[in-house]
Formats: structure tokens, sequence, C-alpha cells
């Protein structure tokens, strides 16, 4: 029923058909230890329909790390959020610092500045920078959660 040339076009479809796929799916990096995880947002009393939510969170970045990675994972926009009023907006970012914060505090920590990143939703973003001690990540008008990895 198939002669050679027709099973050899069906391998090659198949190969690429594979390769698309894997480039689709992201493998977890072994490398990659879970240092801490949040939900949000961080009081969940709050109607998120009709309130305004901002979570903050500081973690402490241990010695040794190469890499930090942030990851929101099933995060989207809460009820409240609007995308043409600023005080109705949804972000995701991190303050990252070169000490590990001892409160949620944004601008008590300024003088040990060292980036900003603001995350996607479910997407992930790297930071690669060794002098990073501590984060302040903060969440503004989004449910789901955060995840928090690191590389050493």
């Amino acid at each position: 029923m198939f002669n050679k040339s027709s099973n050899v076009l069906v391998t090659i479809l198949l190969f690429c058909f594979l390769v698309i796929i894997s480039g689709c799916i992201s493998l977890p990096n072994p490398n990659e230890k879970l240092l801490v995880e949040f939900t949000i947002p961080k009081d969940p009393s709050v109607n998120t329909s009709t309130q305004r939510t901002i979570s903050l969170f500081n973690v402490t970045i241990p010695e040794g790390t190469k890499s930090i990675i942030i990851e929101s994972e099933d995060t989207s926009p809460t009820a409240y959020a609007t995308e043409d009023d600023l005080n109705k907006r949804s972000i995701l970012f991190v303050n990252a610092y070169s000490v590990a914060p001892e409160d949620e505090n944004l601008t008590k920590y300024m003088v040990n500045y060292v980036d900003k990143i603001y995350v996607p939703f479910n997407n992930r973003k790297e930071l690669k920078q060794s002098k990073i001690r501590g984060l302040i990540i903060g969440a503004e008008n989004i449910q789901g959660k955060v995840k928090v990895y690191i590389t050493t």
C-alpha cells in the first residue's frame, strides 16, 4: 500500500513535528531549585472584583546563587483590573537588592537597589547577577502563583 518514498516522507514529517513540539515544551532545568512559592493576592479575603490588591513579598537569596528565575503560573488580572486606569492596572514586578530585605518596604532599600524586571503572565524571567542578595516581589491586581527558582 505504501511505497518506500511515502515511508520516507512520513518519517520526515514526524521528525519535523517532533522538532516543533520539542521547541514549544520547556523541560525543567535540573540545576534549578525551587526557593519559594507565593499565592497572590496575599490576602485571600479581598474581593478582587471590587478592591485593588497589592501583594508584596520579600525573598532572601542564598550566597553562591548564579541566577534567579521568577515564574508566574496560572496568573491573570483580577476582575478589578483595567487597562485604561493606572490605579487599576495589573502588573508583576521584581526589585532586586544587594541586601536581603527584612520587610516589604520598597523605599527603605533603594540605596541597595540593583535591578528591576517585569514578569509577563504565565511566563518566566531570569536575573543573572551574583551581587543580588534579596528581592521584593510586587503583584498588583493579579491572581495566581509566583515561584522563585535559583541556580548555584
